[in-house]
């Protein structure tokens, strides 16, 4: 409810004026004429002058009922807001043998007459990075490059996954893992210039156990309030290192991170990691040979423009195990924090009276209240004073004062609540940072001057600077009300739940449905149901339709849907969020084609009509929101499925192959499924027959067909195709 804020009194000086001539006519006749030098055309004047600043004053009682309010509801108004991003500081590129000074905490820029302050230290290195990634290549363009598995099979003697190196353009791409073999980002850290490789040695030697800022920037980013309740995603950062480019595979060395101001790629800011201080790392020998450069878990080729191999100075790989799609906007060397706002130090502002709630103002306005540090001298010394909310529950010998930043202005105690500043006693602001507003939202390429360092760096600024707001009204305050004092961002019902995992800002899921009282266990026959108070929630990321190739839910989705809801609902309520288990099927099934010579078409309409029907995610299913929950799979049902594609005739047979803890595919009639499982759909085979043929055995997948990477998974070898280019 909006609440209708009226002045006082609205009349104004000239309202006054001739009010009172009006009087002293009706009053005193022979003095209502009166002109310009005239004494009582002064003191008329003079009276309307100080009537209209009591009016004034009486018109604030409102707005400073208002701002009580507001107090009372802990709402206070907002202050200005600086913004914030992140920029690179490199090094200019020269003779040097040695590495540049360490840019240290609270360097200043500038863009124009705009403030900027570095957050952290940043070590510069003059190398630039190359963002890769191993490109899976289909079948579709292995056949367009006139190349077969089996040739890559017999070339390589194993199992293959062929893949191509594909470098990012970071100004023009977003970095994205989907088409990546691995889900894998390889970072190449090398040498820009072939000038600088007679001090290649030199240099790395003083790199080696120096820590690297890497700038990162999600496509999604997490209100920075929220991420800061969260656990920070997991990523892991590993460098590479293989003694000999003979070698067929490289060992993955984890880089110890110092700190992360993106806690994981939610938000932007800068990963600080550790290099290894043994120097040995660095003299790493990587092939260079197309047809053997990324075989299975080495780095992928380097770019056309390196064209010396000497300038590889080492490659860092990047991975988020615990992430379904992760996916980043932006990825730097020799990042570092900023935040569009001046600083002060040292600055005096006044002396102390030894008076009761002594008033001070600063110089500057828009305040950054929570960096204030203001001290107060005492004998010669300067002591630190406290920030604090209100004066409640202190004592006369407590260093504390208030101060709002709205008028940028300090209050001191009264001598019993807070200790008053004593008489001729020093005031000053040891430290604080000023500025904000929209105006600070700079654009790329603004910030361009760096402030006392030697002439040994250029900044490149590739992202615009965001977030700054102006400071806020008492009217824009009152607005937040209602916002401030709604629940309806609450779990109560089932399709609250449902609701809010499928809108959570964190992690993206496609799908999301709830057993209620269903209490899981270590294993599945000791799963408990209908039990008071237990709330599950089982969900499914974003999948495109596609054979044999659902993507899990990862702990990192899971553990952020969680710790999402978990915020939002009911005391007493135990919250589970769980991934369904996924039955492996397949199916054969015979149809009769109208029109032979449209025959592979049909069957293969078939196939997808099969696939989309039992697929888990919208539009699949009977009600097109995905397969439900526990929904078993029947012979009849899926012949109507494929009966009604267009070109078939009659559906002759269907069989279905199911595959349990054994490995091992069953024939069954029909496939039994318990509430929290889902069919995952690994293989569909139609043919063309009469009425007599009996569906065949699908080419099912045979687990066993395959090699095992570092964690024993069974994977295929990844081999490089680098097609020829006319």
């Amino acid at each position: 409810m909006t609440l209708e804020i009226n002045s006082l009194d609205d009349r104004k000086f000239d309202d006054l004026v001739e009010e009172a001539q009006r009087r002293l006519a009706h009053h005193i006749p022979e003095m209502a004429q009166l002109t310009p030098g005239d004494p009582l055309f002064a003191l008329v004047d003079l009276f309307a002058w100080m009537t209209e600043s009591v009016i004034y004053r009486a018109n604030l009682i409102p707005e400073r009922q208002r701002q009580a309010f507001l107090s009372l509801l802990q709402l206070p108004m907002r202050p200005a807001i600086a913004a914030t991003g992140i920029l690179c500081i490199d090094t200019k590129i020269g003779r040097a043998a040695s590495l540049a000074p360490l840019l240290e905490h609270h360097t200043q820029l500038s863009a124009g007459e705009q403030k900027l302050s570095t957050i952290g230290e940043l070590q510069s290195l003059p190398l630039s990075m190359a963002i890769m990634i191993k490109e899976r290549l289909a079948p579709e363009l292995l056949n367009q490059l006139a190349i077969s598995p089996e040739q890559l099979q017999s070339l390589y003697h194993t199992q293959v996954q062929a893949f191509r190196p594909k470098r990012f353009n970071n100004q023009l791409e977003s970095l994205d893992l989907s088409n990546s073999l691995d889900q894998c980002f390889y970072l190449l850290c090398y040498f820009a210039k072939t000038k600088q490789l007679p001090q290649k040695a030199q240099l790395l030697s003083e790199i080696a156990g120096c820590i690297i800022n890497i700038g990162v920037m999600p496509q999604r980013e997490v209100d920075a309030k929220q991420a800061s309740k969260l656990a920070p995603r997991v990523l892991r950062w590993e460098i590479a290192w293989q003694s000999s480019a003979d070698q067929n595979r490289c060992r993955y060395l984890p880089l110890e991170v110092i700190d992360d101001s993106s806690r994981g790629g939610r938000v932007n800011g800068v990963v600080r990691l550790r290099l290894p201080s043994n120097s040995a790392v660095f003299e790493s020998q990587f092939n260079s040979d197309p047809q053997y450069a990324g075989f299975d878990n080495t780095p992928p080729q380097t770019p056309d423009d390196i064209s010396d191999p000497r300038q590889v100075a080492f490659w860092i790989r990047l991975s988020a195990p615990q992430e379904n799609d992760f996916q980043l906007d932006y990825i730097a060397l020799n990042a570092v924090d900023v935040v569009a706002q001046g600083i002060v130090q040292d600055q005096m502002i006044a002396t102390g009276s030894g008076q009761s709630h002594q008033q001070y103002s600063l110089a500057q306005g828009q305040i950054d209240g929570q960096s204030l540090i203001i001290e107060v001298s005492e004998f010669n010394h300067y002591y630190p004073w406290q920030q604090v909310s209100d004066f409640n529950g202190y004592t006369a010998q407590d260093r504390i004062y208030q101060f709002d930043p709205i008028s940028s202005q300090i209050t001191f105690g009264d001598g019993l609540r807070g200790m008053r500043p004593p008489p001729r006693s020093r005031i000053r602001a040891r430290f604080y940072q000023y500025g904000g507003g929209s105006a600070s939202n700079l654009s790329a390429q603004s910030v361009n001057a760096l402030h006392d360092v030697p002439n040994r760096y250029q900044v490149r600024h590739e992202r615009a600077l965001s977030g700054g707001l102006d400071g806020e009204t008492v009217a824009q305050a009152q607005a937040r009300i209602p916002t401030y004092l709604n629940h309806r961002n609450r779990a109560v019902t089932q399709s609250d739940f449902i609701n809010l995992a499928l809108q959570n800002p964190l992690n993206p899921v496609a799908r999301a449905e709830l057993i209620a009282g269903f209490l899981p266990a270590t294993s599945t026959a000791t799963v408990q149901r209908n039990v008071p108070g237990v709330v599950s929630i089982f969900v499914l990321p974003p999948n495109p339709i596609a054979m044999g190739v659902i993507k899990r839910p990862t702990a990192g989705l899971l553990r952020d849907v969680y710790e999402y809801l978990d915020a939002r609902t009911l005391l007493g309520t135990e919250l589970y969020v769980l991934s369904p288990e996924f039955i492996p099927v397949a199916l054969s099934v015979v149809v009769q084609v109208q029109d032979p010579q449209q025959q592979v078409q049909t069957l293969n309409a078939v196939n997808q009509a099969l696939l989309e029907y039992l697929w888990l995610c919208a539009p699949g299913g009977p009600s097109g929101n995905g397969w439900p929950l526990g929904r078993s799979l029947e012979i009849n049902e899926l012949k109507a499925v494929a009966a009604r594609v267009a070109g078939v005739l009659a559906v002759s047979d269907l069989a279905i192959y199911e595959q349990r803890a054994s490995n091992a595919w069953l024939k069954v009639d029909q496939v039994t499924l318990s509430d929290y499982q889902l069919p995952e759909v690994m293989q569909v085979h139609s043919q063309q027959g009469d009425r007599l043929t009996a569906a065949q055995t699908p080419p099912l997948i045979d687990p066993q067909e395959s090699s095992e990477d570092e964690q024993g998974n069974k994977v295929a070898v990844a081999v490089p195709v680098i097609p020829d280019i006319c």
